[in-house]
């Protein structure tokens, strides 16, 4: 649709939480109400308020108890809490049931959010002195391009003007499933037992939700990042691949991170300096149907390898008393169909190029064989070399490390299913040479020599040969 005739409409559902729970709970419409979690310490933090709500001056971060001394009529529901974490599932529910709604009834559907203008909102309103976007259509291009740069000017100009042409992009799925967990005060995490009981704890919520997600949305998510802050407020984030859908993996992967920046001893229980929030979160998404596997990728190669065989054999000249020569290719039913010419020419060329003897075409086998080991060959010799400096480093970590079943080498974790690929490529080219071992020592397919004089003759000859008398 052409940009200047198109409608965007915004949908913003107004205290989302407050909503979901006013919908299992009637009785409570047009009521002053709140969501808190964690209500153990004065009623809780409230993360949704109502409209009628406000109008006591009732604000979001609030306490319940403060909450209820501003507006005595206040009702707060409480999230629902598993292995001591909020449980946001029926909040995250309720919104897939609203794009639901939304996709069956519109092509276009785009999941943002565009309450605050974020770093480049506060930037403008302090360079030129705003609140409101219309306001800037005094300034003239230059002066928005000498201030914000010459794309975002021109952006600016255009958009004090109603005019917008970015696309709406189709996407309703999140980039990445997260679980996180504060730990203030004398609930840090500050030893290893504690940390190991909310590794366990944030894998499965997110192990139970990738699940959901790969069964509803058929994708499968690749990255394991763990993100944690410190009482030294250092952040840290580091990520591993994930290799299987598995709480214990998850958790075992986290810990393993975790650990390596213990500045206690290994045999310690005590972590220092402490965790006060620690969160997992799951990303790049592939989609699960279309994702091709290594044996899919050695399979097509190989799949090609027997294709050209199989028509390099299948090319059979017969011959009748020295008078005739049909040209007879045998069909044969293949993946990708070769394609079949049915017209024939007078070009000796075309009929020519069949004409290779059994040398030579074990020749060029030979060689292509020659060739392809030789460069897988290479590969996997630079790869065990690569493999083997990484191994001989001085400051490895064995909590960072995995022993491979295989070769029994200790690999990072982190490029484990590199090195699992590593044995699976090399064993299928240890399967590819015995085949290849096959195909040379069998028989070669016989052909009549004693009519080489005719099958050097052109076409021309032959439609020219004089009948006999």
């Amino acid at each position: 649709m052409n940009a200047d005739h198109r409608v965007i409409a915004l949908i913003d559902m107004d205290c989302f939480y407050v909503q979901v729970e006013q919908r299992l709970q009637p009785e409570f419409l047009g009521k002053p109400c709140g969501v808190a979690q964690y209500y153990t310490w004065k009623g809780g933090g409230l993360i949704a308020v109502n409209y009628e709500a406000r109008n006591f001056g009732v604000k979001r971060g609030m306490r319940g108890e403060q909450a209820k001394e501003l507006c005595p009529d206040f009702h707060v529901f409480h999230v629902q809490e598993v292995n001591g974490k909020a449980n946001l599932t029926r909040y995250r529910d309720a919104s897939a049931d609203v794009f639901r709604v939304l996709n069956a009834n519109f092509k276009l559907v785009e999941k943002a959010s565009i309450d605050e203008g974020g770093k480049a909102g506060e930037r403008v309103m302090e360079l030129f002195q705003v609140e409101y976007i219309g306001q800037l259509r005094k300034y003239s291009l230059d002066a928005l391009q000498t201030s914000m740069g010459e794309k975002d000017g021109y952006w600016l100009f255009n958009l004090t003007r109603g005019i917008e042409t970015t696309a709406v992009n189709s996407r309703n799925l999140y980039k990445t499933i997260s679980a996180s967990k504060n730990f203030p005060g004398k609930t840090c995490l500050d030893t290893i037992d504690k940390i190991r009981i909310w590794c366990h704890n944030l894998a499965e919520e997110i192990f139970n939700r990738l699940e959901k997600d790969r069964a509803e949305n058929k994708r499968r998510a690749k990255l394991l990042t763990v993100t944690c802050t410190l009482t030294t407020n250092e952040t840290i984030a580091r990520s591993c691949p994930i290799n299987e859908y598995s709480i214990d993996r998850f958790a075992n992967d986290t810990l393993k991170i975790l650990k390596q920046y213990n500045k206690n001893s290994s045999t310690s229980n005590i972590y220092t300096p402490a965790i006060i929030n620690l969160g997992i979160s799951a990303g790049k998404f592939l989609d699960s149907v279309n994702t091709k596997s290594i044996a899919d990728l050695f399979s097509k190669q190989t799949t090609k390898v027997e294709t050209i065989r199989s028509t390099e054999n299948t090319i059979n000249w017969q011959e009748e008393d020295g008078e005739e020569e049909d040209n007879n290719i045998e069909e044969k039913v293949l993946e990708k169909p070769i394609t079949t010419i049915t017209t024939l020419s007078i070009q000796g060329d075309f009929f020519r190029k069949f004409k290779k003897t059994d040398e030579q075409i074990n020749t060029q086998l030979k060689s292509e064989n020659k060739t392809t080991t030789s460069s897988i060959t290479s590969f996997f010799s630079r790869y065990t070399t690569n493999e083997n400096v990484l191994n001989s480093s001085p400051n490895k970590i064995d909590d960072q490390y995995i022993t491979c079943s295989k070769c029994h080498k200790s690999i990072l974790m982190w490029n484990m299913p590199e090195h699992d690929d590593f044995h699976y490529a090399h064993e299928l080219q240890m399967e590819e040479n015995k085949t290849n071992s096959i195909i040379k020592t069998s028989k070669p397919i016989k052909r009549k020599t004693n009519k080489q004089k005719i099958n050097n003759q052109t076409l021309d000859s032959f439609i020219n040969k004089k009948p006999k008398n």
